[in-house]
């Protein structure tokens, strides 16, 4: 009996000592160090988008903010950029960039959640826009699947969840022409070809 207790209370105090961290639930803006979150900014909204200069600050916007850069833009592409994705969607940001450069689009990217180390091993320099991320706290959640549902509710002024979560809107890659949604996709060549 002394034996089962003592092996019980070993391990109660092993596993009380694992932590599992899941990328990708949480914003992560509370795990960044004081210097990684001097780097994120909150985008002032008399500030528009394609004023903004590559740099290594990333920018939390809202989605009236995109809707007036998609307004003010010919051709953009939006990339929801997740830093852990494992999925065959997910490129390199680079890659992406190219394929938008080839392809004549703007390339927006918006990062799921923050995670400099991942940003620094993308080739972020190549962008003509800085890294972005949806503004959590004008979304009132700090968990990615809340913010982003909210988001792009805004964005397609859609009102229900449920319409939103059936319809195509909900990709990774989202293609706009003259401010208006052409096509969505699962991979950025199917969804940024030109007319």
């Amino acid at each position: 009996m002394k034996n089962l207790s003592i092996s019980v209370l070993a391990f109660f105090m092993l596993t009380s000592c694992i932590v599992i961290e899941f990328h990708g639930y949480r914003s992560g803006y509370r795990k960044l160090s004081p210097q990684e979150r001097s780097r994120v900014k909150v985008l002032p909204q008399n500030r528009p988008i394609n004023a903004l200069v590559t740099n290594d600050t990333i920018y939390q916007i809202n989605a009236g903010q995109l809707k007036a850069f998609l307004a003010s833009e010919d051709s953009a592409l939006i990339y929801f950029w997740s830093p852990h994705c494992p999925g065959e969607t997910c490129y390199p940001v680079k890659t992406v960039q190219e394929l938008a450069d080839k392809q004549g689009n703007n390339l927006l990217v918006i990062c799921d959640y923050f995670d400099f180390e991942a940003v620094q091993a993308q080739s972020v320099q190549a962008l003509q826009y800085p890294l972005l991320a949806i503004n959590s706290d004008y979304y009132n959640s700090d968990i990615c699947a809340k913010y982003q549902m909210r988001f792009r509710l805004d964005l397609f002024d859609i009102e229900a969840k449920d319409d939103l979560e059936a319809s195509p809107k909900y990709s990774r890659y989202l293609w706009f022409y003259q401010g208006e949604l052409v096509t969505t996709g699962a991979r950025p060549l199917k969804t940024a070809s030109k007319f």
